[in-house]
């Protein structure tokens, strides 16, 4: 059985280290709209189809066979969305929904990545999970230092195709500075790996370090 809980957050702003946006009232009405359209028009069958697929790639409850619930936390606008009068969905537009996935007395954080279709119903796709701060470039700059970093600790030296198993903030945003701890699961380890975050004075910019990773054994759910 699926169910679909109430948002906890709506989140349609700009985040932390995003570029600070001076294109005036028109975009910053599109990104409002947008996450309008996309609180709307959530589905909770397709949220826990992702979140299970998600939780296959991960190894995780592997057999359970509880109610699965989705609780949407936030949306982030990627590209605001675009339409046109004919149809009701967008014809352009990008956004991404973070929810949380409960299932067997468990929960875990998922993202997932809407893209419109020319006025069909949107795609939907997965990201990375957890809760990190970092917006999709900063991710995809951060992701190389990380994952060698993670390459370099492991025992598994043999062991190829890590995957990302959580993102999660450590250290709030203070003085444009902010840590996390990147997790990659690979071959019945978890590995952390530290990230340092810096933004610019004026919001343009982010510089990132990541630290010496520490390894540990994978929890007995977490099916290598």
């Amino acid at each position: 059985m699926v169910r679909i809980t109430g948002f906890c957050l709506v989140a349609a702003a700009i985040s932390f280290q995003h570029t600070a946006s001076a294109a005036g009232d028109a975009d910053a009405q599109a990104v409002q709209a947008t996450a309008a359209y996309a609180k709307q028009h959530l589905s909770a069958e397709r949220l826990v189809k992702l979140g299970i697929e998600e939780d296959k790639k991960l190894g995780l409850q592997t057999s359970c066979h509880s109610d699965y619930g989705a609780a949407p936390l936030s949306i982030q606008v990627l590209s605001p969305a675009e339409f046109t009068g004919q149809k009701a969905d967008p014809i352009k537009g990008t956004w991404r929904v973070r929810y949380r996935l409960h299932r067997c007395g468990e929960s875990k954080v998922y993202n997932a990545i809407f893209v419109a279709k020319d006025g069909d119903v949107p795609a939907i796709g997965s990201f990375y999970p957890g809760s990190t701060l970092a917006n999709v470039k900063l991710i995809k700059d951060a992701m190389v230092p990380a994952l060698i970093q993670g390459a370099a600790a492991s025992s598994k030296k043999n062991c190829t195709s890590p995957s990302v198993f959580d993102m999660q903030v450590t250290r709030a945003p203070a003085n444009r500075t902010w840590n996390e701890v990147w997790t990659f699961s690979a071959c019945g380890e978890l590995i952390d790996v530290p990230m340092t975050f810096v933004a610019s004075e004026d919001g343009s910019s982010v510089n990132f370090n990541s630290g010496k990773a520490m390894v540990r054994p994978a929890p007995p759910d977490v099916k290598p």
